[in-house]
């Protein structure tokens, strides 16, 4: 009877430790899941706050055609930049900048 007592309680010792094992392997791999969901949502959200500010990009033009606001940069399909410039006779069209420098 001693003996089957003994290994009634070793098996509950041992079952107790097995439980213990189990839950803060569970706890463990809950942990990690939610950092790695956090992680995510975090990556999302700063794209899109990314994504919200504004893009400025200079627009593809060709030189000569007809534009609509002096002033207004753009550049051809090689980089060059062009400027929408007033002419005398007609409407303003794009033509290359001109550098403003002066050699002193």
């Amino acid at each position: 009877m001693v003996g089957f007592v003994g290994a009634v309680a070793l098996f509950g010792v041992w079952l107790v430790l097995m439980l213990r094992a189990e839950r803060s392997l569970i706890e463990t791999h809950t942990r990690q899941r939610l950092h790695h969901r956090d992680s995510h949502r975090q990556a999302t959200r700063s794209a899109r706050r990314e994504a919200v500010a504004p893009v400025t990009e200079i627009p593809v033009v060709r030189p000569g055609a007809f534009c609509r606001v002096v002033g207004n940069v753009g550049r051809t399909n090689r980089g060059t930049i062009l400027v929408c410039s007033s002419r005398p006779n007609g409407r303003p069209r794009w033509a290359r900048a001109r550098s403003h420098a002066h050699v002193s």
